[in-house]
């Protein structure tokens, strides 16, 4: 979204004040199939104009080199590369629209096995930033990931589990399906007795 003319309720003037709604002309338009291309006047939050915009840089300037990380080289559990240090600076930054922007590399390559495994990996590192949100956020990934239909994949949804070591995945441990093959399915039991031992 490029951001043509802007004004606030005090003319002319920016005021940095996230609850002020500041009136635009805008050019929208999307590589979507579905894509609107025009101009258009309407008021918009400021702080959805500021999410916009990281969300824009995240795309423009980051993402790029991160799918070529994710999709050619291994993530390793025991150090961070540069490309994810980046990557846990824009959570720093804004949680919300890092993890929504996340959200959709993880949707748009949940058919790769090899790029999600080293998304889980991400996600299990992530947790060591701001573990609560993460888990909250996150869950529901690394629950799908154990429906997947690659071993290795459900294996390391498994070990984010375990790596998270956080009872509060208990209850989501504990109420899906048996796992196939049987190892499988003694590993997530291992991890929900470790889990009520603690």
């Amino acid at each position: 979204m490029n951001l043509a003319i802007y004004k606030t309720k005090e003319i002319d003037h920016y005021k940095k004040d996230k609850d002020i709604n500041i009136l635009f002309n805008a050019s929208y338009s999307s590589s979507n199939k579905n894509s609107y291309f025009g101009k258009f006047s309407s008021k918009f939050p400021l702080s959805e104009i500021i999410n916009s915009e990281f969300e824009k840089g995240i795309k423009e300037k980051f993402e790029p080199e991160f799918l070529n990380f994710i999709l050619n080289f291994e993530v390793l559990l025991d150090r961070d590369s540069y490309i994810e240090k980046r990557l846990f600076s824009f959570f720093y930054e804004n949680q919300h629209v890092t993890s929504h922007w996340f959200s959709d590399i993880y949707y748009q390559y949940a058919d790769k096995s090899f790029v999600l495994v080293n998304l889980l990996k991400i996600i299990a590192k992530i947790h060591d930033i701001k573990s609560c949100e993460t888990i909250s956020k996150f869950r529901m990934f690394v629950l799908a990931a154990l429906g997947h239909k690659d071993i290795e994949v459900k294996d390391f949804a498994l070990q984010v589990f375990e790596l998270w070591n956080d009872k509060s995945v208990l209850k989501v441990l504990e109420n899906i399906p048996p796992l196939v093959p049987e190892w499988l399915e003694n590993y997530r039991q291992t991890i929900i007795s470790e889990l009520m031992s603690r």
